[in-house]
């Protein structure tokens, strides 16, 4: 099994020095990630990643639309060359581009809400792509059953997106109602439905606004049997996670049975819906 760390900065290499491969969040192709590279860092990480006799993959699960695919075809050509081992992909147009591109054996669907089922799992993996990651919605039972048919991928270790929208929520809400201060220190936030008690993270960017769990999705537990069984990727996702977890997480990389506190939400920042 290849576990795979999202990363988006040179010193998280050293980081995750347990890791060996990681998934780079692209600033311009990627979504719902706080922390992203641009395309100079991007090229940067992935030499630095071959050096190290590790993989490096590209996250593009950005839906995208006509007019943006001429400089991600120019974007792939140029990375490329520096031995990219393979791009997650969630728009089944950028599946066409990799697939004319002849670099469809590179590619491998990663949505968080598709593959919802055995029978939709295998007829992606038909295309021919390298692999194929499920949904959380999947059940155990039934990941244990496609991992025979298709290169299996799962979500490990992060927080799951629950909202997106393309609009600027954040800003629209500190316009309305003229906050100022020190609420534009920051896009990272903890928002609170007015009869629950859950503080969920919201943040902000050029693509629009993202919620995610309070909690952390962790199933550390389960990888030694999910090894067993054959599955062929395992993502620890590190969207808005501090750098003691991240700690924490290099070591769980080469121990899945160690014991961290993945119950330590991100910083308690200021409560904009409370």
């Amino acid at each position: 099994m290849e576990l795979i760390v999202t990363i988006s900065e040179i010193n998280e290499l050293e980081l995750f020095s347990n890791a060996s491969s990681f998934l780079i969040n692209s600033k311009v192709y990627a979504s719902l990630e706080y922390k992203t590279a641009n395309n100079n860092t991007i090229f940067r990480l992935v030499k630095k990643i071959k050096e190290l006799n590790k993989k490096a993959y590209i996250l593009i699960d950005k839906l995208m639309f006509d007019e943006e695919y001429p400089k991600l075809i120019s974007f792939i050509n140029k990375i490329e060359k520096e031995g990219v081992d393979g791009y997650f992909f969630s728009d089944l147009g950028v599946y066409e581009l990799l697939d004319e591109l002849g670099l469809k054996d590179k590619a491998i669907y990663y949505s968080q809400t598709q593959i919802v089922s055995t029978m939709e799992g295998r007829q992606y993996f038909s295309l021919g792509m390298k692999g194929i990651f499920a949904s959380r919605y999947l059940s155990y039972e039934k990941v244990k059953e496609l991992i025979k048919d298709v290169n299996l991928g799962l979500r490990i270790f992060g927080y799951h997106n629950l909202f997106y929208s393309r609009r600027g929520l954040l800003t629209a809400y500190k316009e309305e109602f003229n906050l100022s201060g020190r609420y534009d220190r920051t896009d990272n936030y903890t928002i609170k439905e007015m009869k629950r008690d859950v503080k969920n993270p919201i943040f902000e960017d050029t693509n629009g606004t993202y919620i995610f769990t309070d909690y952390i999705d962790n199933h550390f537990s389960e990888l030694d049997e999910l090894n067993s069984l054959g599955l062929s990727y395992g993502l620890i996702d590190t969207n808005l996670l501090d750098d003691s977890l991240k700690i924490q997480l290099n070591d769980a990389l080469v121990n899945y049975s160690k014991e961290f506190n993945s119950e330590k939400r991100i910083i308690d920042t200021y409560k904009v819906a409370e």
